[in-house]
């Protein structure tokens, strides 16, 4: 795993694998593993130790995580990579890698940005306009759906 980089996550959340002043990003081929996120200035976008969890946290207050269709939050996540292609994809830790929450409409050169100095807190960046967002509120917005029918 990645080296902790400097910033308090919360949460569940025990260290930050990449740490920004006003940003922190994902990019191709980077990811999270359980229980490390990426933080910037007390927002933290990381996966629990205990449950597995994606979650978007402001300290230890949880404003948004990833769910399915029906609003369940996603259980047992191992890790949460930007892939090369533009895809975010989140697995658990089976032999074959079981995909449980992706988000692919990113494009190449895509990436997850932690940003809080505006209202939308959270977005995966592509070739166009923001795909997926999150506002600080916990809202979605963006024209990205998640995936997690496999």
């Amino acid at each position: 795993p990645a080296a902790a980089a400097t910033g308090n996550p919360g949460g569940g959340v025990t260290s930050c694998t990449k740490y920004g002043t006003n940003e922190a990003k994902l990019k191709g081929g980077e990811f999270i593993e359980r229980g490390t996120g990426i933080c910037t200035n007390g927002w933290t976008l990381g996966i629990t130790e205990g449950k597995g969890k994606l979650q978007l946290l402001k300290g230890d207050e949880v404003r948004w995580r990833a769910t399915d269709e029906g609003g369940n939050t996603i259980l047992d996540i191992e890790e949460c990579r930007m892939q090369e292609g533009g895809a975010f994809v989140c697995k658990d830790e089976d032999e074959d890698e079981n995909r449980l929450w992706v988000l692919n409409c990113g494009g190449d050169r895509s990436s997850m940005h932690l940003n809080q100095d505006d209202n939308v807190v959270l977005r995966m960046r592509g070739n166009s306009d923001d795909k997926f967002k999150v506002k600080k509120n916990g809202n979605e917005i963006g024209t990205c759906d998640p995936n997690t029918n496999f």
